[in-house]
């Protein structure tokens, strides 16, 4: 490029020296602690109770649900659940009686062993007196142990019933449950369909109009607190790299001055600046969420930095800049990368010494002067 004559340049002379910068930047009081609230139903909203600023407590509802689904499947429930407790009370029935006939028929044999050991007894005595033969007393002997396996068959018979009867009856208690529950799912359902605050606070955002169609996972609403427990601030790229957790920073509002500390940096740059958050160190009387800030914070200092005051304060130094570097009698062109804009200096790389003049072909010498 052409370069300008040294008479119509104006040139900064750069100086090597130590800088204490301060940072400045602005923000605003905000909240972390904000929860969004979805829908858990395929719904149609029906009732907008509260608006978005109003404050809530834990539990109001904030607006309903309308599912006409619910209410049908809430009723097939029921009528299920009738019909196992139902079930269940007629196996709980035929159990008792199934248990009533067993015992009737282990005491008709027990009846029939008895009479036949007292015949096996009258025979034994009636043989030893040679009354009756042996014949006779083996088959009194044969009735007893006939009659002592239709008891000990009787025994293991209601045995396997009973547990074959309850194994019916644990089953019809378990559809009982199983649809007793599935009617307390719906009913909880059914209640979530009113929204709740699930903190108290204030409603911040309203996502939803009245008639909206939403579905399980959308979000309805958000509420957070009343008073801010965060500032988020956005501070020139040239200062970003300066800022570390755990600086103090000064939060100046409201005419007030107040303590905070540097809580966390973004490592995205938007525009020239970079956000960070500070926390307080106390109380921000006054305080409320969304009042803008100036935020005041002494960053890390700069020994043996190069720079010159910045001649035009609102421009964008961010980038690729273009000067004018006077060596002695040399003057060339140089692209700086990384000039840096601290607390009205600019700070330049190695390739600019201190004793350099500098100058911006790019602004204009009246803009510059002015």
């Amino acid at each position: 490029m052409a370069l300008p004559r040294a008479d119509e340049a104006l040139w900064y002379t750069v100086s090597a020296g130590t800088l204490e910068p301060t940072a400045m930047g602005t923000g605003q009081f905000a909240s972390a602690k904000q929860r969004l609230v979805a829908s858990r139903e395929a719904a149609t909203v029906g009732q907008l109770v509260r608006r978005s600023g109003e404050r809530v407590a834990v539990g109001d509802v904030v607006l309903r649900l309308e599912n006409p689904e619910l209410g049908i499947e809430l009723e097939d429930a029921r009528r299920a659940l009738t019909d196992a407790r139902d079930a269940f009370a007629a196996e709980r029935a035929s159990l008792a009686l199934d248990e009533i006939r067993a015992r009737s028929i282990l005491l008709e044999a027990q009846y029939e062993q008895e009479v036949k050991d007292a015949d096996l007894k009258a025979y034994r005595a009636l043989l030893e007196k040679g009354v009756v033969s042996r014949l006779q007393f083996e088959r009194a002997q044969a009735d007893a142990r006939l009659a002592q396996s239709r008891v000990e068959s009787q025994v293991a018979s209601g045995k396997a019933s009973a547990s074959l009867a309850q194994s019916r009856l644990a089953q019809a208690e378990a559809r009982v449950i199983q649809q007793r529950e599935r009617v307390e799912r719906i009913e909880g359902r059914i209640q979530d369909l009113a929204v709740q605050a699930p903190e108290s606070g204030v409603i911040k955002t309203v996502f939803v109009d009245l008639g909206s169609s939403v579905q399980p996972g959308n979000p309805l609403f958000s509420v957070g607190p009343e008073s801010p427990d965060l500032v988020a601030i956005e501070f020139p790229q040239g200062y970003i790299e300066s800022l570390r957790v755990g600086m103090p920073i000064e939060i100046s509002y409201n005419g007030r001055i107040a303590k905070a500390e540097l809580a966390s940096i973004s490592a995205d740059l938007r525009d020239g600046y970079g956000s960070v958050e500070a926390r307080p160190n106390g109380d921000w009387p006054t305080a409320s969420i969304g009042m803008v800030v100036r935020a005041t914070v002494r960053v890390d200092r700069i020994e043996d930095a190069k720079h010159i005051p910045v001649p035009v304060y609102g421009m964008d130094w961010s980038g690729r800049v273009e000067v004018l570097r006077k060596r002695g009698d040399i003057i060339d062109h140089v692209i700086l990368d990384d000039v840096v804009e601290l607390d009205g200096y600019l700070v330049f790389p190695t390739s600019i010494q201190a004793g350099d003049q500098v100058s911006f072909p790019s602004m204009p010498k009246r803009l510059a002067a002015g």
